[in-house]
């Protein structure tokens, strides 16, 4: 695998104790309205495990400074004559849950696949821009 990196940061190789690894599969069909408790039981889970583990080694292993999530999209067949036509590649892009694209927009760098990479202080974003985007369908 190739190292993952967020801004000048090697996640995957030099701090791969501060990542936390996210594989969503949840039901696509899901209610959306259920989406932001869903996801604030999960961080607020990883947040407490941070106070309440038994020792000081396992309460430090959940603060991640990082998060790297592995999920499912579409890409467009013909995004290669797509891209001469436009410069906009989000367009190829069909994301299979609506988080997803939350996540990708708040990375800073350019999409690998199915793999994103979120620094850990941008999740209260998410979460609240993942309530806005519930609200509106």
């Amino acid at each position: 695998m190739k190292s993952l990196s967020v801004g000048n940061v090697q996640i995957l190789e030099e701090q791969a104790c501060d990542v936390g690894l996210l594989v969503s599969q949840r039901v696509v069909n899901l209610p959306p309205q259920l989406l932001p408790p869903l996801y604030n039981a999960l961080f607020d889970e990883v947040s407490w495990a941070t106070e309440d583990e038994p020792t000081e080694d396992l309460r430090n292993s959940f603060k991640f400074k990082h998060y790297v999530i592995l999920s499912k999209i579409y890409k467009h067949k013909n995004v290669e004559q797509k891209r001469k036509v436009s410069n906009d590649s989000d367009e190829a892009i069909i994301y299979i849950k609506p988080e997803d694209e939350i996540f990708q927009k708040l990375k800073n760098y350019r999409p690998m696949g199915l793999v994103m990479a979120v620094e850990a202080d941008k999740i209260p974003k998410f979460r609240q821009e993942l309530v806005t985007l519930i609200s509106e369908t």
